[in-house]
């Protein structure tokens, strides 16, 4: 399947069951488009989009010495890592100017059928609803996965450290994911930097394991 990158990731997935096809039920639940889960190798149950993906075609920035150009990269060109790509690399050194825009996306999906691809993303929703803070104000998960164990997740860790007493003016660790960080009212981008460095030194002192940020800081810190 040939999806624009704008294209909503439930939507998506809808769209898909729709015609037999799965694979993706894992991202159920997830928001945001297609374009960003295969920029940051968005993933869930153990699974990642970056399995999935057959090649994408990207528009690269021209400057004085270059022309705009669209391009077609196979999945090997993204370097897929633990919620990371090579795009996501990339914009750490370069100007938000420079940066590659994903055009479309190439997905390899299975066939199956409709109702147990619309029962299993369900399935998948329902656990998240039971073990995540779904509804409240985050941006999800704020922290990789050291590991792949449960022992070794972020949410484990800071749990284990004391994390979920935490809080920031009004940015709190919330009390049913240790590694989702929650608006309460009104929280600025400054209470949860530093609520998010309260996390990780408690981590770092209590496991000697440092924490990488998931999500990504915008501007000048």
């Amino acid at each position: 399947m040939i999806v624009g990158s704008g294209v909503e990731i439930g939507r998506l997935l809808m769209d898909s069951a729709s015609r037999d096809f799965g694979g993706l039920e894992f991202l159920f639940g997830i928001p945001g488009t297609i374009g960003g889960a295969v920029y940051g190798n968005a993933g869930a149950f153990g699974h990642c989009v970056g399995d999935f993906i057959k090649s994408a075609t990207l528009l690269i920035p021209g400057d004085e010495n270059h022309e705009t150009r669209i391009v077609r990269h196979t999945a090997k060109w993204f370097e897929f890592g633990n919620r990371t790509s090579k795009l996501k690399e990339f914009v750490k050194l370069h100007s938000l100017a420079n940066r590659p825009v994903i055009l479309s996306v190439k997905l390899q999906l299975a066939q199956g059928r409709k109702d147990v691809i619309l029962r299993k993303m369900q399935e998948n929703l329902k656990t998240k609803k039971t073990s995540q803070p779904l509804g409240v104000k985050s941006a999800g998960c704020f922290f990789k996965n050291p590991g792949i164990s449960r022992e070794q997740s972020a949410g484990f860790l800071l749990d284990r450290s004391g994390a979920k007493r935490f809080q920031v003016g009004d940015a709190v660790v919330s009390k049913t994911h240790a590694n989702f960080v929650v608006n309460k009212n009104k929280a600025t981008a400054d209470d949860i930097r530093r609520l998010a460095g309260q996390m990780k030194d408690a981590v770092r002192a209590e496991f000697r394991t440092v924490l990488e940020e998931e999500v990504e800081y915008v501007g000048k810190w």
